[in-house]
C-alpha cells in the first residue's frame, strides 16, 4: 500500500519523526509537533534547542 502513495518517503519521514519525538520525551526533551514541522519546512531553522535535538535524533 505504501508504494501506491504519491510520495511514500513523506509518510515514512513522518513516522520516523514521531518515533524520535516519543523517544526524546523519555529523556525529558519535550517539543511539539508544530515546532518540528515548522523547523523542517523552514530549512531546519531552530527556535527551540529541544526541536533541534529531536530532528538530529531522527
Amino acid at each position: 500500500m505504501l508504494t501506491n502513495l504519491p510520495n511514500p518517503t513523506l509518510f515514512l519521514d513522518t513516522i520516523h519523526l514521531q518515533e524520535a519525538k516519543a523517544s526524546s520525551e523519555i529523556e525529558n526533551i519535550i517539543t511539539t509537533n508544530d515546532d518540528l514541522y515548522k523547523s523542517l519546512v523552514a530549512d531546519k531553522k531552530f527556535d527551540n534547542p529541544a526541536t533541534k535535538e529531536v530532528i538530529n535524533y531522527k
